[in-house]
């Protein structure tokens, strides 16, 4: 192979290698896994929705006095007190972004108890765009199945 050669085809690894993770389905076990995390939650089954979970507690543990140390009990509490708004039934996911080999990024509406589309509303600095009424969750393969990286809406 000449040096001509050699340079057109590092170009074309280096290319390759460059290259976007396309967007594409995840299929419907991740969009199956993140309606059955929300759907256990708006049930009350903190326990088994959090066997879908795969990230911390750091918000709930500091905005809630005295905080027990059982991560089931913290939820429940954080879901009483509307910090996480488990009370939402998912609507849809409008899209999905593929982030790595096996993570996504979900984007889903929601509706209220009431069957209403929910819509967020301005409230205590939360970070919350007021209008807003989609949101992302990451949902990435773990073993043999997915698991969620965010817990339910969070409006401190």
């Amino acid at each position: 192979m000449n040096h001509q050669q050699v340079q057109v085809l590092a170009t074309f690894v280096l290319l390759l290698g460059c290259r976007s993770v396309p967007k594409v389905a995840p299929g419907p076990a991740a969009n199956n896994t993140l309606a059955t995390y929300i759907r256990l939650f708006n049930e009350g089954q903190f326990a088994q929705a959090l066997s879908f979970y795969d990230g911390d507690f750091h918000a709930e543990r500091v905005q809630i006095p005295r905080a027990p140390q059982d991560d089931v009990q913290l939820i429940a509490q954080a879901c009483a007190a509307l910090l996480r708004r488990c009370d939402l039934r998912l609507r849809s996911v409008i899209s999905t972004e593929r982030v790595g080999v096996d993570s996504f990024l979900l984007t889903a509406t929601f509706n209220d108890s009431l069957g209403r589309h929910f819509i967020a509303e301005p409230c205590c600095d939360s970070g919350v765009v007021v209008g807003e009424s989609a949101w992302q969750f990451d949902v990435h393969k773990v073993g043999d199945g997915y698991r969620i990286g965010k817990l339910p809406l969070y409006f401190p």
